[in-house]
């Protein structure tokens, strides 16, 4: 499903104090599929400078932008997660002191088996809570994979655990959502 392809609706943000209702989030995790994860948009730069990797400050950000349903809500949705890594030569948020920098966006989508009771809000939230951790291990292969490209030692950032972990069946079911891609009966 593409942006351009349907009508858009842009789901709530986070609060900055964000807390998760482990009840309503277990609600989207027992009915969602991760159907695919997609490369929105990656930059990349560096100085002609050689320097150590070692001597370097790394400073790295993360930000879930936002949510997207259908309009009007269907069964699927997508989530938008920005990433950004950079070695800076002394810890400030002065560009000139930066060596290299790695950003990239990414999308998620989405399917959920039935839709039952589950509001905008939580998809906010289930995207919020999962979508970092989704994205992640494809940031780390985009990270690796560019920094060696542009002369410098390959980057290898840690693996990410899940930020919240309610229980065991939260952490199985998400585990399910990425493995399983839905059957093309259940696209429809």
């Amino acid at each position: 499903m593409a942006l351009t392809e349907k009508k858009k609706k842009k789901g709530k943000k986070a609060p900055k104090r964000f807390r998760p209702n482990k009840e309503r989030l277990e609600a989207i995790i027992r009915r969602v599929q991760l159907v695919d994860i997609t490369l929105l948009d990656s930059f990349s730069k560096r100085t002609i400078e050689h320097v150590d990797l070692n001597t370097l400050k790394m400073q790295t950000k993360t930000t879930m932008v936002e949510t997207v349903e259908e309009e009007p809500p269907g069964k699927s949705f997508m989530g938008i997660c920005r990433f950004g890594i950079r070695g800076v030569l002394e810890e400030d948020k002065e560009d000139e002191n930066e060596i290299f920098k790695i950003e990239g966006s990414f999308l998620l989508q989405y399917l959920l088996k039935e839709r039952g009771d589950i509001t905008t809000e939580d998809i906010a939230s289930f995207v919020v809570v999962n979508g970092e951790h989704h994205a992640w291990p494809f940031w780390r292969e985009l990270c690796h994979n560019i920094s060696s490209r542009m002369g410098i030692d390959p980057i290898t950032l840690p693996i990410r655990q899940p930020r919240y972990k309610f229980s065991e069946l939260l952490i199985e079911k998400a585990e399910e959502s990425i493995i399983q891609p839905p059957s093309p009966a259940e696209k429809k």
